[in-house]
């Protein structure tokens, strides 16, 4: 993967997954979620990738038709 266009880090981020209900950082890249995790994925950061501290914010998913 090249480097995303915006990662979502440092927050709670209800992921709607069973399984994992639950992550700290998020990598959206052409207007998608490419990877849910923790802190792990500011690794992916280039240049370019805006990086949004969400200072303990949480996240839930938007559903649209």
């Amino acid at each position: 993967m090249l480097a995303p266009e915006l990662i979502l880090a440092g927050g709670r981020i209800h992921t709607m997954d069973e399984a994992r209900p639950n992550a700290t950082a998020v990598v959206i890249d052409r207007g998608r979620f490419a990877a849910v995790g923790g802190e792990e994925l500011r690794s992916l950061a280039g240049p370019a990738t805006e990086v949004h501290e969400l200072t303990g914010a949480m996240v839930v998913p938007g559903l649209v038709d």
